[in-house]
């Protein structure tokens, strides 16, 4: 008990008014009232009255009493949850209030009679007995629980009904037991949670489970708000019936009278899972009445149910006012057989019920937009998403809670990918949507969104069923009385799709496209070989005119010339690091599945051809730093040490900014290729291929800001969606896909994205090292989930394959068989091209591939000079469709931009010939048609830490590219020229000179290497000085307009070089300027013959002058022109005299070091003028050209003639580029007489003269 002042002030006042009445005659009189007094069940405070009917002033004291029962004495005892204002006093003839404070917070429901006050005074007692009532805040329902036999699970809601939090725990009573007996939940039971809060005027659900079989029994629910009690009854086993739902909510309006309307029914169903017919009869009991029949109905009321067949049973309330609302009243009882027995718990709710409709969009364009029913999305040959609005057009007074299913739901390859949101409802107030039908009501809508994905259909057109179904709020139970809204959903799947075909144009009037064909069934039709392209045929019409292939050009090339930028952008946040964890199956480790995907992610590396660049990206939360594993790179062994070395820690797999992460590889993207670069020579695919559940948490971009920013950009994207544990949202994903001329992918489970990535099948291909230089190995390793037997082959018989061990075996789950190849290169037979080639096919149960060892000889055709193997499996399906990219490309007649139109034909395996279009604008460029365009690439030098030598551990690979190609070219002559810039430290410039080293071959899949054997072979033959010519027979020309790699060019023993500008501080570059031979294309027009003269542009050359490739730690592109405007304007005649010395000093541009310098790279000798008049003169001969040569010196003069001597002991007769030699030369001038005399002095070269 709290009081208002403290009890020693109270004593010392007590002992002064005794002190002043000692002697005097006993007259105070103390009156209290009223006599009880009750806070009830609501009051806070109440008052108690003393009054002093005597003539002297009474003193009087108070204190809290107890009693343990009505019939107990009472005793001082302290009470807690009330406090008075005053503990004592002193009355005259006035009155005194005491006021009492009642705090409920300290008290569980109930009522406590038990407490009160006791006031007195000298000669005087009084007790004032103080009760409350303190209402329970605890409300469980519900408080009858029926369930089928055998049932392990069980749940109930808790509700707090009042003003604060309320705690609470969950107990076990025994059979018999009261409420105050209660015990912890058996050990094999549980509930969750438990112990709870719950918030005030909040609901918890709890869930309840155990492992034992059990009869009827009772829960408790204990709090400080009161005690519920939850019985658990179970039904006797109905042999052969199911009964559905096991709760049944009924619904209806309170109305009545003959004219009130037949009440919404709710459907039992009875199906009849045994093997003969099964009667079976209802009935419904008033719980709280057991006598009185409910005024519910149930027709049929019994029946007799066939084996596989559903009986539907309608129950509806038949009298609102004879009935009561709410759960726990009612339930309904199915009989069959002797004992069989089932009792469905029946709720009741007073309900206005909603009228569900499907509508279009709102009419943006109308003040009163109205509802418009649909009953079918059509969405023909195009759409991938459509959406309709779901509406309430019953009582403005019901709630409309839906739920939405439909027929690809829970299927692994839907047709309908993704509907979005699968439930909501339409209960704003006031609405904003609609208006109802003749009123100026209006309604809340909710838009609902379907996404199709054609890749799956297997016909031509097909159907599906949409259903919008009434819920309750909870979403825990159909509200059968509301009728359903079904959608027919129509799709088309179109002949043929041309995906991507964006147009791009440069000079002289070319133009590209690079895109990839679908057939009906959505997959890639294959462009790989050339009897695939022969099956395709395009026709294009600029502005409707179709153009005339006998009067321009065309020319259809597969994937092995594309030139690709991509990013791969992998998923290292929480849901992927635990995806596949919750598995009930076969559960994958945290971890496992990432795991999984960097495997795949390292398989589709290798896959890739040599020339595309790749920059390997991450995103594991919101707001990183840097999200780079690798910058772009063609090295794929440095790409792949990188991602095989990359770690996070688990506590660091955060959150999902996948759009943010997105737009940042985007930009990264067209950063690789600067604005100025040249159209052709920026990438021809851009592409994001991105890991994603389609969840993004943190972003600050969307999909749409990200995907028009990749269109922007020319960007591709193409998503990998899985789905960790809900179902995938793929719209967005989709859409993106299609918007940028990409892709989308759907895995479904986290394990399928390695079928997408990484391969298809089991059988998996990698090197191995070898260790006899006659050898060359490989293992097949075994990606599958069971043994894999296997075969190797040789496909045609080659002698100088030796062995192959073994050729069978079986690589068991996760591992994997290694076969060596040996040769012997003295059984060759001398080729004319000093290599050889042998395919083995190597085969099994699950995937097939191939193994190409490639043997190159020396001169003697018997030295083995190098012994490689290249393989070849079944990759996933992302690079599968991928490496199907076909690149159309003509020579426009038009000179301006217009619009384009492209039309496919294609003839499918069975005759077939299936069509699509793709229609845009475009721009055009005009240019010399002679010029053609070559340009060098780079992504700069790699370090690679796993490499075998030192040479290799610091290396960078470039590019030679054809960018457009004039009529008639079956040769090319080219000259490298590595360089150092000025600022290079000298140290750097030692240790250049004395490692450096410089290679080429032709680019793998380039525009040279055919795999056609009845192909004309182009052979590349090296010259010195880094002179490359490669040539193929006359007629054997490329054809018009192509494009595409013709050499990769590797640096190596770059890391001398690199160590000592580190060390320095300077950027370590090496420039790398080029020359092309222009004169061997000049065919001037003859007798009968008009001139075929064409030429290159190229790096450095007359419309890109001191442009050499900067091989540095970034990426760069040499381009043919500096701008379009160069190539646009670009004028000479190539015929002319001096056409290829661009500074007309009399050195060729082929062999000139500075082909715009008239001063350079001047005079072989020094000095210039030679004086021998006082003895012999010391003469330096420099090589300052490009081409090593051989030298020889004379003097010619016929007045001396036999008088000069040249001294050449210790000079070297052969110098390269750089190199110098001295000699002396002196002249007999014995019985010459006095006079000048001159002499000429002729350097002769194997060169040049």
């Amino acid at each position: 008990m709290r009081f208002a002042k403290p009890r020693w002030w109270a004593a010392i006042g007590a002992v002064a008014v005794l002190a002043v009445l000692t002697g005097c005659p006993p007259t105070a009189r103390l009156e209290v009232l009223p006599a009880a007094v009750s806070f009830g069940a609501d009051r806070a405070e109440v008052f108690i009255t003393l009054r002093n009917l005597g003539k002297l002033p009474a003193a009087w004291t108070m204190e809290e009493v107890v009693r343990d029962n009505a019939d107990a004495p009472w005793r001082a005892g302290e009470v807690a949850w009330f406090a008075a204002d005053k503990a004592d006093g002193t009355l005259g003839t006035e009155l005194d209030r005491l006021t009492l404070t009642a705090d409920r917070s300290l008290l569980t429901a109930g009522n406590y009679e038990n407490a009160g006050i006791r006031v007195a005074g000298r000669n005087f007692s009084r007790i004032v007995p103080v009760s409350i009532s303190v209402e329970p805040t605890l409300e469980v329902v519900p408080s009858r629980i029926s369930l089928r036999p055998g049932t392990r699970t069980a749940s109930f809601t808790v509700r707090n009904t009042g003003g604060s939090g309320l705690a609470w725990s969950v107990r076990f009573l025994e059979p018999g037991a009261a409420p105050d007996a209660s015990v912890p939940l058996p050990a094999d039971m549980t509930a969750t949670p438990n112990p709870g809060t719950t918030a005030v005027g909040g609901q918890t659900r709890v869930e309840l489970n155990w492992t034992v079989d059990r009869g009827d029994f009772r829960i408790l629910v204990d709090s400080p708000g009161g005690q519920a009690v939850v019985q658990v009854v179970f039904g006797a086993a109905l042999p052969g019936l199911e009964v559905t739902p096991e709760n049944l909510t009924l619904y209806y309006q309170n109305s009545s009278g003959s004219a009130a309307p037949s009440q919404p029914a709710s459907k039992l169903y009875i199906k009849n899972i045994g093997a003969t017919a099964r009667s079976w009869n209802l009935s419904l009991s008033d719980r709280n009445n057991p006598d009185t029949a409910p005024a519910i109905s149930a027709t049929p009321g019994l029946g007799s149910t066939q084996p596989g067949e559903t009986t539907e049973v309608l129950v509806r309330v038949t009298d609102p006012a004879a009935v009561t609302a709410g759960s726990g009243n009612y339930e309904l009882a199915v009989r069959s057989g002797a004992d069989g027995f089932l009792l469905i718990p029946v709720t009741l709710e007073v309900v206005s019920l909603p009228v569900i409709v499907a509508s279009e969009p709102p009419n943006p364009v109308v003040d009163r937009p109205e509802v418009a029913a649909l009953s079918t999305l059509d969405f023909g040959r195009d759409k991938f998403v459509m959406e309709f609005w779901v509406v309430n057009t019953g009582p403005l007074s019901s709630d409309l809670f839906f739920q939405v299913t439909h027929d690809d739901q829970e299927i692994a390859t839907p047709l309908i990918s993704s509907v979005s949101p699968l439930r909501g409802d339409t209960n704003e107030r006031p609405g904003q949507d609609f208006f109802l039908f003749g009123t100026n009501d209006r309604v809340d809508a909710t838009p609902v969104y379907v996404t199709v994905d054609r890749s799956v259909m297997t016909e031509d057109v097909e159907y599906r069923t949409i259903t919008i179904e009434a819920w309750n709020q909870d979403y825990t139970a159909r509200v059968d009385a509301v009728e359903p809204w079904t959608i027919e959903v129509r799709v088309e799947r179109p002949p043929l799709t041309v995906e991507g075909a964006i147009n791009r144009s440069r000079p002289p009037f070319l133009s590209k496209f690079l895109f990839l064909l679908r057939d009906t069934r959505g997959a890639a039709i294959p462009t790989q070989t050339p009897e695939d392209l022969s099956k395709i045929d395009f026709d294009v019409a600029e502005d409707g005119i179709a153009l005339d292939w006998n009067e321009t050009t065309r020319n259809l090339t597969g994937p092995e010339g594309i030139k690709a930028n991509i990013v791969l952008l992998l998923d290292y946040t929480g849901s992927m690091y635990n995806a596949g964890t919750s598995d009930t199956v076969a559960p994958l480790r945290p971890g496992e599945a990432l795991a999984q995907v960097k495997e795949a992610a390292l398989r589709f590396l290798d896959d890739l051809p040599a020339s595309h660049r790749v920059s390997l990206m991450y995103y594991n939360d919101r707001q990183q730093l840097n999200r780079v594993i690798f910058p772009f790179s063609t090295d794929r062994g440095a790409l792949k040490a990188a991602l095989r070395d990359f770690r996070i820690s688990p506590a660091f797999h955060g959150t999902s900014a996948i759009w943010d992460a997105v737009v940042e590889a985007v930009q990264r993207l067209a950063a690789e290729d600067p604005p100025e670069t040249l159209p052709f020579d920026d990438a021809d695919m851009r592409a994001v291929i991105f890991i994603t559940d389609g969840q993004d948490n943190s972003s600050v971009s969307d999909a749409g800001a990200a995907a028009s920013t990749a269109k922007d950009n020319r960007v591709r994207l193409y998503p990998l969606g899985y789905a960790p544990k809900s179902p995938l949202n793929t719209a967005a994903l989709i859409e993106a896909a299609n918007t940028t001329g990409g892709h989308y992918y759907g895995a479904g489970d986290v394990r399928n994205l390695t079928a997408l990535l990484g391969n298809r099948r089991s059988l998996v291909l990698e090197p191995a090292e070898s260790v006899l230089p006659e050898e060359v190995s490989f293992n097949i390793v075994n990606a599958g989930g069971a043994p894999l037997a296997w075969n190797a082959a040789l496909a045609e018989a080659r002698p100088w394959i030796t062995s192959v061990v073994p050729d069978s075996g079986i690589a068991p789950v996760g591992g994997s068989s290694r076969v060596t190849v040996t040769v012997n290169p003295a059984a060759a037979g001398a080729p004319p091209l000093n290599n050889v080639r042998a395919v083995l096919n190597i085969t099994s149960g699950d995937g097939q591939g191939t193994a190409t060892v490639r043997m190159f000889l020396g001169p003697d055709d018997v030295t083995l000079q190098d012994l490689s193997v290249t393989l070849d499996d079944e990759p996933g399906l992302v690079w599968s469709e991928l490496r199907n990219q076909v690149v159309l490309s003509y020579v426009t007649p038009r000179q301006s931009a217009g619009n384009y139109t492209i039309r496919v034909n294609y003839t499918q395996p069975n005759g077939d010939v299936i069509t699509g279009f793709f229609q845009e604008d475009g721009l055009f460029f005009p240019g010399d048609v002679r010029a053609g365009q070559l340009s060098m690439t780079t992504s700069g030098i790699t370090l690679d830490p796993d490499a075998a030598t030192v040479d290799e551990a610091v290396r960078a690979e470039a590019f030679l590219r054809a960018d457009y190609v004039p009529r008639g070219v079956s040769q090319f002559r080219v000259r490298f020229v590595p360089q150092l810039p000025v600022d290079a430290p000298p140290a750097a410039v030692a240790a250049f000179a004395a490692s450096f080293s410089l290679d080429a071959e032709l680019a793998p899949d380039g525009l040279l290497v055919s795999t056609d054997a009845f192909t004309p072979a182009w052979r590349l033959v090296k010259g010195q000085d880094h002179v490359y010519t490669m040539l193929t027979e006359q007629s054997n020309y490329l054809p018009y307009g192509v494009s595409g790699n013709l050499l990769r060019l590797r640096l190596t023993g770059l890391k001398g070089y690199v160590d000592a500008c580190n060390a320095a501080g300077v950027d370590p570059r090496v420039l790398l300027d080029m020359r092309a031979e222009n004169q061997i294309y000049v065919r001037p027009a003859g007798p009968g013959r008009p001139s075929e003269t064409v030429f290159f542009l190229y790096p450095s050359g007359p419309a890109a002058p001191d442009r050499p490739l900067v091989v540095g730690e970034v990426s760069d592109t040499a381009a043919a022109a500096r701008t379009i405007l160069d190539l646009v304007t670009f004028s000479i005649n190539p015929e002319a005299s001096g056409a290829w010395d661009r500074d007309e000093d009399g050195l060729p541009d082929f062999q000139d070091p500075a082909p715009d310098n008239p001063s350079l790279p001047g005079l072989l000798t020094f000095p210039s003028q030679v004086n021998v008049t006082l003895g012999p003169a010391t003469v330096t001969v420099t090589n300052n050209r490009l081409d090593t040569f051989e030298w020889a010196v004379a003097v010619q003069s016929a007045a001396l003639a036999g008088r000069f001597t040249v001294d050449l002991t210790g000079a070297a007769a052969v110098l390269a580029p750089g190199e110098s030699a001295s000699f002396k030369i002196s002249v007999d001038k014995t019985g010459l007489p006095s006079g000048n005399y001159e002499a000429a002095l002729l350097l002769d070269t194997d060169a040049f003269a």
